[in-house]
């Protein structure tokens, strides 16, 4: 029975961490890639052999309005001159713009989602619009495609501790997916131990 129980623990454990990392993984589509070379405004950006960008369900001050410099500022210290990832919607704004989530490396393995980064920092709001994105799924690091043996390239780039994660992962709210399977993990082996006492007794 206690050899029983371990075996299914462990494989309960494995496969709780697969979901982890698989899911902050698989919410990212790569369609285009490219260098930033002008920042508009905090929600707009153009990038090389693509074109102009409105950052998807985010809102930042236009430029008669209170924090315009802020939002603008903070978006070209994570993305100006960068070698950027780009998930696109299949349609383009009443502007002609393409509406997308980007994504800038934040170290080897996982990259910073900029749109989430400007929520966290203050400097955006929500904009819930038509398209197929949801801000609630989104995390604020993901794995790299090169991480995961995908194409990719480009700087060493973008960020500040100030988007709520130390750089070194992957997880939701910037919580390092690493971190997230240890402390799975430890539950894990925490709850199996108490089962096995309370048999034992």
């Amino acid at each position: 029975m206690k050899r029983t129980l371990f075996v299914l623990f462990f494989f309960f454990t494995l496969s709780l961490s697969r979901v982890l990392v698989v899911d902050s993984y698989a919410s990212m589509e790569i369609d285009a890639q490219g260098i930033v070379t002008k920042v508009v405004d905090g929600d707009t950006l153009d990038v090389s052999n693509f074109g102009r960008i409105r950052l998807a369900d985010i809102n930042t001050p236009e430029s008669d309005e209170a924090g315009y410099y802020e939002a603008k500022n903070y978006l070209s210290s994570l993305v100006y001159n960068e070698f950027v990832y780009i998930d696109k919607d299949e349609k383009l704004d009443p502007y002609e713009r393409f509406v997308c989530v980007i994504y800038v490396r934040w170290n080897t393995t996982h990259l910073l989602n900029v749109n989430k980064a400007l929520l966290l920092k203050g400097v955006a709001k929500i904009s819930n619009y038509p398209n197929e994105f949801n801000p609630a799924s989104w995390n604020l690091y993901i794995y790299s495609p090169t991480s995961r043996g995908g194409s990719g390239g480009g700087s060493n780039g973008g960020g500040t501790n100030d988007e709520g994660g130390n750089g070194d992962g992957g997880g939701s709210n910037g919580i390092p997916s690493e971190l997230l399977l240890l402390v799975i993990a430890l539950l894990g082996i925490l709850l199996l131990m108490i089962i096995l006492d309370a048999l034992g007794k």
